[in-house]
């Protein structure tokens, strides 16, 4: 414990707390400390979503091969688009006539993951869960979100019972510090401009 002298000046208080690592700390951190606790948004809701490949090219049947049809995965911008569509589809879901007279939306934000390489783009979302709302009936709008939506993965094709690993593509979360700190994992300790806010 460091007994702090009574006559320090401002200077070397702040001087001292430098040397001891208090002002360290990344826009990364200070982002995760202000959505936990800071945000105006009362982030409840946390999902994954996994987006389906999109179809680039047919490739002609060749001796023995036949006809082939070559899907792609979406780039980062196509990503954003139609990560933006589903919450305006789960927006409509959630809200019937008040989404289209009064504009109420989810409000949330979401990041999306991945490089386009060696791991697929993919969007980390959280949101406030709607007032009143139970958590199975949100959990029914997302998926039908998703499947009047489309653009995402809705269930696993590598799914085998006996492995016991998931069913589905998407993952409805409740958010805590974890969550946050999880959606965050690979944004830059300086850059967070790939967080997207949705209003």
């Amino acid at each position: 414990m460091v007994l702090i002298n009574t006559c320090m000046k401002l200077q070397e208080i702040h001087a001292h707390l430098d040397r001891k690592g208090t002002y360290n700390t990344t826009q990364k951190e200070v982002f995760c400390d202000w959505l936990v606790r800071d945000c105006p948004l009362q982030l409840e809701a946390g999902l994954t979503l996994m987006p389906k490949k999109v179809f680039y090219k047919h490739v002609p049947a060749y001796k023995e091969v036949k006809e082939n049809k070559i899907f792609r995965h979406l780039t980062k911008q196509e990503l954003e688009k139609a990560t933006n569509n589903f919450l305006e589809t789960l927006s409509r879901l959630v809200y019937k006539n008040g989404y289209k007279r009064f504009g109420l939306k989810i409000k949330g934000i979401y990041v999306i993951e991945g490089n386009g390489i060696n791991r697929d783009f993919h969007s980390h979302l959280a949101f406030e869960k709607p007032k009143g709302m139970q958590w199975n009936e949100l959990a029914r709008l997302v998926k039908k979100a998703l499947e009047m939506n489309g653009e995402f993965e809705i269930i696993n094709p590598s799914y085998d019972y006996k492995k016991l690993n998931d069913a589905y593509r998407y993952k409805l979360d409740i958010v805590d510090d974890g969550w946050v700190n999880y959606i965050t994992k690979e944004l830059g300790s300086k850059k967070v401009h790939n967080v997207h806010f949705y209003q």
